[in-house]
């Protein structure tokens, strides 16, 4: 299964940018992630709601593929660790291709968007969309060591 992480803008934040790089890489040892960055309109989520349909409409494999849209927001469902992995364990076994986690702008997604597709919950608590971009590539990496039986997670 391949992953995708899309989000809005550039990170203000250089630490942020070395979380992003140190767990893409590390999630790409057990899968494929790609980060897609579209532009931010942060304070119209309609705006980048569109953005992000217009490109997920030029991507072929959508298209053609089965696929898992996830859109991270406070109102999501929330997992656990191992039942995140679990999750995704599903996921694979119903032959899902692509599974594509959203993270929207300061003002989170378009009702459109919420409505059309699952919506994922990090934490109770808010965090800033620069952070989510490090704290979600953790954990799919954290999911994928623990499906793999892997030292990484410890319960």
């Amino acid at each position: 299964m391949k992953f995708f992480l899309v989000y809005f803008g550039k990170s203000k934040f250089s630490f942020v940018d070395q979380g992003i790089e140190h767990y893409q890489k590390s999630v790409n040892t057990l899968s494929e992630v790609q980060l897609v960055e579209l532009k931010e309109n942060s304070k119209f989520p309609e705006k980048e709601s569109e953005e992000f349909e217009k490109w997920l409409k030029k991507q072929t494999w959508f298209q053609s593929g089965k696929n898992q849209v996830y859109l991270l927001d406070d109102k999501g469902s929330a997992y656990g660790s191992e039942e995140f992995a679990q999750e995704l364990k599903k996921q694979e076994e119903q032959s899902v291709r692509n599974t594509i986690f959203v993270i929207g702008g300061a003002y989170g997604h378009s009702e459109g968007l919420r409505k059309k597709y699952k919506l994922l919950s990090l934490s109770l608590m808010t965090f800033p969309h620069d952070l989510v971009r490090v704290i979600l590539l953790e954990q799919l990496y954290r999911a994928l060591q623990i499906q793999v039986g892997g030292k990484y997670h410890h319960s």
